[in-house]
């Protein structure tokens, strides 16, 4: 078995585990295993097209997978993994995200909404929306936390989102 330690906002997909255990032959089927027994965790560790998010680092017995072979960085019984969001400094973040909508969604107040059922400012940093398309990139700020609940808001309105960098900042 390989042990996986998993941060803080993403244990509620792991019954609030810190650490799980998985397996695999390398760090991609790792995250899928680790994804049929945790619904979701993929989700918010890889993008659409099965890639690592640009914000999470995954550590191999303590060394970045990235300077290795990324996701298909061998793993075997006895590893240890770490999944870390990049964060650095306090607790406040800024992340920003691009967002696209579908045809329906674009006379939505989506931004507005988000804004008010989370605890996050929205600053929308360049925009093109029009009758039947829209997309924009977005900075959140706020508790990392609450910034993945406003994504997974996004996300269940139906919204396209994407991250584009980190911006930590304060």
């Amino acid at each position: 078995m390989i042990t996986v330690r998993i941060p803080t906002p993403l244990r509620p997909m792991t019954g609030g585990k810190g650490e799980v255990e998985g397996t695999g032959n390398s760090i991609g089927e790792l995250i899928d295993q680790l994804n049929v027994t945790h619904p979701g965790l993929k989700d918010r560790i890889c993008d659409e097209q099965g890639e690592i998010r640009r914000f999470i680092n995954i550590y191999l017995n303590e060394e970045d997978i990235r300077f290795l072979t990324g996701k298909d960085t061998p793993v075997k019984d006895g590893d240890e993994v770490s999944i870390v969001p990049a964060i650095a400094g306090g607790s406040m973040t800024k992340l920003r995200f691009h967002i696209r909508f579908p045809e329906e969604k674009v006379p939505e107040p989506i931004i507005y909404q988000i804004g008010h059922e989370y605890q996050v400012v929205t600053s929308i940093r360049r925009a093109d929306v029009r009758e039947t398309t829209g997309w924009m990139d977005v900075e959140f700020s706020g508790e990392t936390e609450e910034i993945e609940r406003a994504i997974t808001g996004l996300r269940n309105k139906g919204v396209l989102v994407d991250p584009i960098e980190l911006n930590v900042v304060e």
